[in-house]
């Protein structure tokens, strides 16, 4: 049995609840006459019903928080790389010499920490391809989404 609770999106706004239709009504994703007794998503903030299974419903982006978190710490570490390289510069100038102990002193290689990053964001796309060609089975994926009271997200099928 479905919860019938209110679920939260990751604003932590209220986005709706599930329940049994008591009057005809029209779905605000497809635009879909629904009738009494098929199983919707109330919103009560905006006094709307959407049918659960509806296709236009944001299953969200797989691996989008780890690309996210790629993208954070390349900056940061190209940035961090740059200053390295401002401060070798300062002390043995801009010329050859220059340019050769920035060589030798500044590792501009990436970070292992921070490629994984994208390794895994790759790695949640193939596994979402995977899921989401189980639909004409029923089932719906959702990608990316955050879990209550925590900073992680998953990949959740149901």
């Amino acid at each position: 049995m479905p919860d019938k609770s209110f679920q939260q999106n990751p604003s932590g706004a209220v986005a709706g609840r599930e329940m049994s239709l008591r009057y005809a009504g029209e779905c605000t994703d497809c635009g879909l006459e629904i009738p009494k007794g098929t199983r919707v998503v109330y919103s009560p903030s905006t006094r709307t019903v959407r049918l659960v299974t509806c296709t236009t419903t944001d299953k969200g982006t797989a691996g989008g928080s780890a690309r996210r978190e790629y993208q954070q710490r390349k900056a940061h570490d190209d940035a961090h790389v740059e200053t390295q390289k401002q401060n070798v510069r300062a002390v043995f100038g801009n010329g050859v010499i220059g340019k050769i102990a920035t060589a030798l002193a500044v590792d501009d290689s990436p970070r292992t920490s921070t490629s994984v990053w994208a390794q895994g964001a790759v790695g949640e796309k193939v596994v979402a391809a995977r899921l989401d060609a189980l639909a004409e089975l029923g089932v719906v994926s959702l990608h990316d989404r955050r879990i209550p009271k925590s900073r992680a997200t998953s990949i959740t099928s149901s």
